[in-house]
């Protein structure tokens, strides 16, 4: 069992890196790649549509744990950035197909700087505070974020490390 703060009660899981390890097919290269530049990112969205994420897989790990949350009664959610509609919903086709049932919602933001901003506005809108809340995803410049505007956060490793901070 992954011990956490008692007043968390809300938990947003990043998909990239986070809820899925990722890989994607270059056709230009025939191999597996594990991402491409914005340019090339956005072409493959293009070809692949709602099965971009047809390669990843989800993380046994933060699956086990998402399950542990909620059979703790905690409320789960996706919070991840896309860069168009086609990405929002190759995501949800994944989250469907892997963690089906598991989150209350899923959210999408247009850049990971957005993630705590959505936060505080996602605890005024529901009366909650930011300490209710936990920010789990691998980007640690957006976490210390977070951090910074109250908002409990992990880093992936802690899920993985079994080692997640009172």
């Amino acid at each position: 069992m992954i011990n956490i703060d008692s007043n968390i009660k809300y938990i947003f899981f990043d998909v990239d890196g986070v809820l899925s390890a990722p890989s994607y097919y270059d056709s230009s290269t025939n191999s597996q790649a594990i991402g491409f530049s914005d340019e090339d990112w956005n072409k493959y969205l293009d070809c692949e549509l709602n099965d971009t994420y047809k390669y990843c897989k989800p993380i046994k790990q933060v699956y086990d744990f998402v399950k542990e949350l909620l059979d703790n009664n905690l409320n789960t959610y996706v919070l991840s950035a896309v860069s168009n509609d086609i990405e929002a919903n190759s995501k949800t086709v994944f989250l469907n197909n892997y963690y089906p049932n598991m989150f209350v919602e899923h959210y999408y933001v247009k850049h990971d700087k957005d993630k705590a901003l959505f936060i505080i506005d996602f605890c005024k809108k529901h009366n909650i505070d930011t300490s209710n809340c936990l920010l789990v995803d691998d980007t640690y410049s957006l976490l210390l974020d977070a951090h910074c505007k109250g908002i409990p956060s992990a880093h992936l490793s802690n899920v993985l490390a079994n080692n997640i901070s009172k």
